[in-house]
């Protein structure tokens, strides 16, 4: 792969015909030869991606533009990725790393807290260390010079080291510690005192800004979210469920508080930001889920189609609107007669119905007022370095919570696993 892209670079510095032209060739072998062996191959990827773009660059002699590109390549913005493979050696290096630190600590103090699983540790610090979240204030820049100097690779590793064991003495083993990176700031004059309309950002994330207006006296919730992304672009996290400040109405009663817009589209989780709501277990982590992972494959596509499957250059706006309406709506049993209750074997129907009808009384007779989800409207618009593209709206609702009341292991035999 080297030598074919050196020997197309040759070609462009003979028709160039000038030794501004060579030298810019040169330039880009020692840039490459110096480069950590791991990171060469994802940056030789980027220049096959648009090599027209670059070797016309190189010929040009406009050595800064390539430098400039490369180094904007998401290798170096977010090289801890699974996608690199610099992240992948990066991150397995890490591994053995960490298990010798956190048993240098319990050999010192057998209390020191120590994750039961490295692996997952690595990967859920992964988005701090991107957005240079504390104490990860070191790394990325550490790692982006190692990118480009291979000699710099045990500085990375070892700062790494470092900031992971000293994120864990803060912020515990367990847990995702970004979250309170996702608290709200509220706009001057739209505080959370401003009902029905407040409006915020994230203090330590630039760019995403949030509106939420209460409609129909208080029965229907609509959240406005501009400027998102991806909050992590890894695969294997991407489609776990965000945590919460505040447990649902009723934890007993099996209810889950639910986010609107998604944790993995970088909704927050804080009561505050007015971003959850009160659902079903099932409805939360079956239904809702399978409409934020046809969300994530939509925005995905359109990054294949219109980014080169880059999502750093991929931005979005999303408007979820849910909207409530009484425990024994209509519309809602009948649903839940013919989704559910048809997949009882009749010999347990009138059990089944009993305890659904003694848990649906137990609801309406908590201490807080249960209104059922009765839809959840999806409104998304994806842009590719702040711009349309064609096809680039998403637009689908959810129909009424029908499982409120309902066991979830259950569900699960009926229905598949929550």
């Amino acid at each position: 792969m080297v030598g074919v892209l050196r020997e197309l670079f040759q070609l462009f510095s003979g028709q160039a015909g000038g030794d501004a032209a060579q030298r810019v060739h040169e330039a880009f072998d020692t840039y490459l030869d110096a480069a950590d062996p791991d990171a060469r191959a994802d940056l030789l990827d980027v220049l096959l991606r648009e090599a027209e773009a670059y070797l016309s660059l190189l010929a040009q002699a406009h050595w800064s533009g390539v430098k400039e590109r490369l180094e904007q390549a998401s290798v170096v913005q977010t090289p801890l990725l699974a996608e690199h493979r610099y992240g992948t050696t990066m991150r397995a290096a890490l591994v053995p790393e960490l298990n010798e630190a956190f048993d240098d600590l319990r050999s010192e103090n057998p209390n020191a807290p120590r994750p039961d699983n490295v692996n997952t540790l690595v990967t859920h610090r992964i988005g701090e260390i991107h957005n240079r979240a504390d104490p990860f204030a070191r790394s990325l820049s550490v790692i982006q010079q190692s990118i480009f100097d291979r000699n710099r690779r045990r500085a990375a590793q070892q700062t790494l080291r470092e900031e992971y064991v000293e994120s864990v003495l803060r912020y515990g083993a367990a847990g995702q510690p970004e979250h309170r990176l996702y608290g709200p700031v509220f706009l001057e004059g739209y505080d959370d005192s401003s009902y029905p309309t407040i409006r915020y950002r994230y203090q330590s994330i630039d760019g995403p800004e949030f509106e939420v207006t209460h409609g129909d006296a208080g029965l229907s919730r609509r959240v406005t979210g501009t400027n998102l992304r991806y909050k992590y672009t890894v695969d294997e996290i991407r489609a776990r469920r965000g945590i919460t400040d505040r447990e649902a109405g009723n934890a007993e009663l099996m209810l889950n508080a639910s986010h609107l817009i998604a944790d993995r589209f970088m909704g927050s989780g804080f009561a505050a930001a007015a971003n959850l709501v009160d659902a079903s277990a099932h409805y939360n982590q079956v239904v809702m889920a399978e409409m934020e992972n046809r969300i994530d494959a939509f925005i995905s596509g359109i990054a294949r189609l219109h980014a080169a499957g880059n999502l750093n250059d991929v931005t979005f706006n999303m408007e979820v609107e849910v909207r409530w309406g009484p425990l024994l709506a209509m519309e809602a049993l009948r649903g839940m007669q013919q989704t559910i209750l048809s997949r009882v074997p009749e010999d347990q129907r009138e059990a089944f119905t009993r305890e659904w009808v003694q848990m649906t009384v137990r609801l309406a007779a908590s201490s807080r007022s249960i209104w059922r989800i009765m839809r959840v409207s999806y409104n998304v618009r994806v842009l590719v370095n702040d711009a349309d593209v064609p096809n680039n709206r998403f637009e689908e609702s959810l129909g009424p919570d029908i499982y409120l009341g309902i066991d979830r292991t259950k569900l699960a035999d009926l229905l598949g696993p929550a």
